[in-house]
């Protein structure tokens, strides 16, 4: 994954290589998130209660693996004032649903890479709402 970054930002082949094998602290969380049970009807969406609130992830990048429901509830901001708090409205504004395959993944930029990289790959704010009924 570090060749292919450095690749794709035209930096030296071993430019994120070398900083991660220096880092004597790496991270590592394996996160369960079992699918919600419950959903909200169409009216209720308005005020949809919020599973995970808004945040951007810390370190260099996230995996997310996806089981039988994707990613139902995940949502970003887009890239214009995607930060927290930022352009599209806070917390309630600007949301964009997370379309993904089932049992697909996804790969989230953290704050780490997006400082490495001057900002040209962000960090951007998500969170996790309660989905509308199970389909």
């Amino acid at each position: 994954y570090a060749l292919a970054c450095a690749l794709a930002l035209g930096l030296p082949v071993d430019f994120f290589l070398k900083t991660l094998q220096e880092m004597s602290l790496c991270t590592i969380r394996f996160l369960h998130y079992p699918p919600c049970e419950f959903g909200a009807t169409s009216i209720e969406q308005i005020n949809m209660p919020t599973r995970i609130g808004e945040h951007t992830d810390f370190g260099c990048y996230t995996f997310l693996l996806l089981g039988e429901h994707g990613a139902e509830g995940l949502q970003i901001k887009p890239i214009e004032g995607g930060e927290i708090g930022g352009l599209s409205g806070g917390e309630e504004g600007g949301w964009i649903d997370v379309v993904v395959p089932r049992n697909g993944a996804i790969i989230n930029t953290g704050a780490l890479m997006a400082r490495w990289t001057n900002d040209e790959w962000r960090a951007t704010a998500h969170r996790v709402i309660v989905p509308s009924e199970l389909a």
